[in-house]
């Protein structure tokens, strides 16, 4: 007599989730693994940004390539292959895995971005509409690029996608005004971006500009070059000119940028009312050189110039004069660049690094950090309290510094600030400024944890606006329903 078993299924240890919580979660988590299980043609034909793609058939021999510990966000087209995909994942101790439900079919459904792998970046933009994104997906892209319309131009991630020319001519043009351009590694041309004549009010971000002639050269007015990396370029890292003296380029920002291994970091010629602060000048041939024009080397004090890896001066002063006792990041005398006519008032004592600390409602914070220490680490979640945390280190027996400017309406206190180095409390000086809080302190070097704590965070500012309205709009609706309903 055979005894009759009853059949067991293995119950699911992943966990299902809709498209709006995986976007909330790809936001939040930066460390977050994004799996799409389709095959190659499906993924190149639109993907989440910075997915990893391996099929699902080819996932139970490519585990190697995963981590246990990560959390992991699984999509296919509809959700069938991602269940699979799951679930081979919880059997083999995958203990953090998300299933996409309705997959990017549901995805793409909500209107929220994928990423195409062009055969061809021209075609992209010859075949799209003024005012259109143009997401460029992954890769290396052999193509010189003229962008005539106004759109945004948008690669996947600087470090993974590429436009790359053969040293005859520029890399990518633009011609058109209220151009976009972000994230895209530009290398190997005669200019790596060329702003032309009337190509004005442009914005170039968070690209990685290298081994050309001139990184970006600019004829065009009032644009903003930001969060670039640019180096290795021969002539010029940017170049901002005008043929005639008579008729200046104007207005043009230049901020949050690195400029390393150039013949010139920066040129501006007959270029007028540009703002060159908070950039990093390193082991340029020549940093900086300015010709005729009115334009300006920092912002003013708090908020400070540049960093030149050249500049030998003290930081044994503070204050607008820097003739205060105590030390503020910023360089006691002002740092030359035009023969002692031209010149950064408040030169930084140390590089500054930016991090993206916090996005609402298409508003973003970012808090920035001088420091003669190597920072990692970066972390601020008002979820998780009213602090922000990150990481120094510096050789042994050395003395570190750190400035650090916080938004006020990112997070602020009522009385005092608390600074901790390694779990112990610090001292610091602070300089409040309309927008933002300076906070500066000293410690001695090794791996250090920073730790800065205010009282309040940003949801609590949103809350304080939202209630009021909440409070008049309640009391508006209370009086239209009284005035239909009369006792």
């Amino acid at each position: 007599m055979f005894l009759s078993l009853p059949c067991i299924a293995l119950a699911n240890s992943y966990t299902d989730i809709a498209v709006s919580e995986a976007k909330t979660m790809i936001e939040s988590n930066p460390s977050l693994v994004i799996l799409d299980v389709r095959n190659q043609s499906e993924y190149n034909s639109g993907h989440i940004r910075n997915a990893k793609l391996i099929p699902v058939y080819e996932l139970e021999s490519r585990l190697d390539e995963l981590d246990i510990d990560d959390d992991t966000l699984v999509y296919c087209r509809s959700g069938g292959r991602s269940n699979t995909a799951s679930q081979i994942l919880s059997n083999n101790g995958f203990l953090y895995v998300y299933n996409m439900l309705g997959g990017i079919t549901t995805w793409m459904d909500k209107g929220y971005t994928v990423y195409v792998k062009h055969s061809s970046i021209q075609e992209a933009i010859n075949n799209a509409s003024e005012g259109d994104a143009i997401l460029v997906g992954s890769g290396v892209y052999y193509e010189p690029v003229v962008v005539n319309k106004t759109v945004n131009l948008v690669g996947e991630d600087a470090e993974t996608t590429l436009i790359c020319g053969n040293r005859t001519q520029p890399i990518l043009k633009v011609a058109n005004q209220n151009v976009n351009v972000t994230s895209f590694t530009i290398q190997n041309g005669t200019e790596g971006i060329y702003l032309m004549q009337y190509a004005d009010s442009c914005t170039i971000k968070d690209c990685k500009i290298i081994d050309n002639s001139i990184g970006i050269f600019v004829k065009s007015d009032d644009n903003l070059l930001i969060g670039n990396i640019i180096g290795n370029n021969s002539e010029s890292g940017i170049k901002i000119y005008a043929s005639c003296s008579c008729s200046p380029v104007e207005g043009n920002n230049v901020t949050e940028t690195s400029l390393l291994d150039n013949g010139y970091g920066v040129q501006l010629i007959n270029s007028d009312r540009s703002l060159v602060y908070h950039n990093n000048f390193i082991n340029n041939t020549h940093q900086a050189t300015c010709s005729s024009g009115i334009n300006m080397w920092d912002s003013g004090y708090p908020s400070g110039g540049n960093y030149w890896s050249g500049y030998n001066g003290t930081d044994l002063y503070s204050g607008f004069g820097q003739n205060e006792t105590g030390g503020d990041g910023i360089g006691d005398l002002p740092h030359n660049i035009y023969f002692g006519i031209i010149e950064d008032a408040y030169p930084l004592m140390a590089p500054i690094s930016v991090f993206d600390a916090y996005t609402e409602n298409r508003t973003s914070y970012s808090v920035n950090i001088i420091s003669n220490s190597t920072l990692s680490a970066f972390y601020f979640n008002p979820d998780d309290g009213a602090f922000l945390r990150f990481n120094v280190t510096g050789k042994d027996g050395t003395t570190g510094f750190c400035r650090v400017t916080i938004p006020k309406d990112l997070l602020w206190v009522e009385n005092s600030w608390t600074v901790i180095v390694s779990g112990e409390q610090a001292e610091y000086t602070t300089i409040p400024d309309e927008n933002c809080t300076y906070l500066f302190f000293m410690y001695q070097h090794s791996r250090k944890t920073i730790e800065i704590q205010g009282t309040h965070v940003i949801p609590e500012f949103l809350s304080l606006f939202i209630l009021p309205l909440f409070t008049v709009t309640t009391l508006l609706a209370a009086i239209v329903y009284e005035r239909k309903h009369p006792m």
